[in-house]
């Protein structure tokens, strides 16, 4: 729940955490949902089925019925995250999401997020994501067949994703207070929140968008993208994605600019206007 939190938060929401643990806290959790433009649930798993301090909220909290002058979550985005101790439960999230969409007409946000067990170290503050996996932060988008998402004691986060047999990762992420985007695909993508830096390795392409117009691309067997200095390093290798193992490159000038964007030297880049 922290993680979804704190990505909503990199994306500008002002966001609280609640406990449903005592009831005496009903009344104040069911004000805050009235005032909430968004709402996530959160709960383990027990016996196939959420937690009962959930479900007696549930069963307390009015939907707009007869008699009833509250609706906090009609038509209101919301999303589920359910944790287990092994993959058996996930269809609880079914079972949650028919309860929120078709009693109280909330807008559920499929399929929602279950995470067992095993892919939670808390002593390493690691989860392991796998099978078609989407992640986002921010303006940050990782698609691959397995992630890795470790939490740094400087509260940021890193990921290190692993794209499938016949396909590569991919990355995007929006520059801050620009209209430009790096967009990268690697087999293999590491990326450091606390430096904010990405490095593609093997079969490793970056490109950089001004709006929609591809400004610059680089290939290569690693390529690392500095995103506050905005350098690349650019290297050659037995599984690059250029010909022959070398580096490909092809930069443009930045506007009112007399000269390429800084770029660090590579082995025998082949660069083109």
């Amino acid at each position: 729940m922290r993680a979804v939190l704190d990505g909503a938060a990199a994306a500008g929401a002002d966001t609280e955490l609640r406990s449903l643990a005592d009831p005496a806290t009903y009344p104040a959790v069911r004000a805050a949902l009235g005032t909430a433009d968004a709402v996530v649930f959160g709960s383990p798993v027990y016996r196939a089925s959420f937690a009962f301090p959930l479900k007696t909220f549930l069963d307390e909290l009015p939907r707009g019925m007869w008699g009833e002058t509250e609706e906090p979550i009609r038509a209101k985005a919301t999303g589920i995250v359910l944790t287990g101790a092994s993959w058996h439960h996930y269809l609880a999230l079914d079972d949650l999401r028919g309860i929120l969409a078709g009693f109280f007409a909330a807008h559920v946000l499929a399929p929602g997020l279950y995470v067992p067990n095993e892919l939670f170290d808390e002593a390493k503050q690691l989860n392991i994501l796998q099978g078609n996996v989407e992640i986002s932060k921010g303006s940050i988008v990782i698609r691959a067949d397995r992630v890795e998402v470790q939490q740094n004691p400087q509260g940021t986060q890193s990921a290190v994703a692993t794209g499938w047999p016949n396909r590569r990762a991919y990355f995007r992420q929006r520059r801050e207070g620009t209209d430009e985007y790096i967009e990268g695909e690697a087999e293999r993508l590491e990326y450091d929140g606390t430096r904010d830096v990405v490095r593609l390795v093997n079969q490793a392409v970056l490109r950089r968008f001004r709006g929609n117009a591809l400004a610059d691309e680089v290939a290569g067997n690693t390529v690392t993208y500095d995103n506050t200095t905005e350098v690349y390093q650019v290297l050659g290798g037995p599984s690059s994605a250029a010909p022959a193992g070398r580096v490909r490159g092809v930069l443009t000038p930045r506007e009112g600019a007399g000269s390429e964007p800084p770029a660090a030297a590579a082995s025998a880049p082949e660069r083109r206007p």
